[in-house]
């Protein structure tokens, strides 16, 4: 029964990509949470125009 002692690149490129899965799966998360709370104008749907009525406003 032989051993191997050779390392495992593979291993170190699976862990770094499940990480940066993982870290994108975080950041995706937290956007929508903020969306849904009216925290965080991610999706550009806020109204940020004021409209002001007044129509008989003198100057």
């Amino acid at each position: 029964m032989a051993t191997d002692t050779s390392p495992r690149p593979e291993r170190k490129k699976t862990s770094t990509l499940r990480l940066l899965i993982y870290i994108l799966l975080g950041f995706l998360l937290l956007t929508l949470i903020l969306e849904l709370t009216g925290t965080a104008d991610v999706a550009g749907k806020r109204e940020t125009e004021e409209i002001i009525d007044r129509p008989h406003q003198q100057e």
